[in-house]
């Protein structure tokens, strides 16, 4: 029922040519036929020809004459490459960075504040004004 009529390779693609049988009601031996690209690209594996990535497609209908021929563009299946290796890093004898702790109130902050009402002799008003 489906036949490559012909197989071209052009500039890096290669371009299929599909003909279908036409369907005649009054035949018994031909069906209606819808051929896809999944059909075409199965067809080519059978035929061991490798194919990349669909370019160009089209549908095919045997019911007429226009649709019983069409042509498929596929770009060529690019060669399969060795995945590379990365070189290991090279391994280092590091010590781990302490982590930083929270850092607390210093005492001289606290004097400081404590230290703010001191009058001109250096007696802290602070107990003058508690006393009183």
């Amino acid at each position: 029922m489906i036949n490559i009529t012909n197989i071209e390779t052009k500039k890096g693609e290669i371009h299929v040519t599909v003909q279908l049988r036409r369907y005649l009601a009054t035949a018994r031996d031909t069906n209606l036929v819808i051929c896809k690209t999944e059909d075409v690209v199965h067809l080519l594996k059978e035929k061991s020809v490798k194919v990349g990535k669909c370019v160009k497609s089209t549908r095919l209908c045997n019911n007429r004459d226009k649709t019983c021929i069409g042509t498929w563009i596929f770009e060529r299946e690019a060669p399969k490459r060795a995945p590379v290796k990365a070189a290991p890093a090279p391994t280092r004898n590091t010590v781990p960075k302490p982590t930083a702790s929270k850092t607390l109130r210093k005492e001289s902050s606290q004097k400081s504040r404590k230290n703010k009402f001191i009058d001109e002799k250096g007696k802290n008003i602070n107990k003058i004004l508690d006393n009183d």
